[in-house]
């Protein structure tokens, strides 16, 4: 696998990961993730959360 491919697994894994643990933990989530890509791949993936509680 090149190493742009296996980079690129990694983000995909990580980007997975995160929506699992949201829905896994808390089902009143609201909040969004964010990925920053361009043409080459993915550059950045970050989480911002507020958690509704009624």
């Amino acid at each position: 696998m090149s190493k742009s491919r296996d980079k690129e697994s990694k983000t995909l894994e990580l980007i997975n990961k995160i929506f699992k643990e949201i829905l896994k933990n808390n089902l009143n989530y609201c909040g969004s993730v964010t990925v920053n890509f361009y043409m080459g791949g993915i550059t950045n993936v970050e989480k911002k959360e507020t958690v509704k509680t009624d």
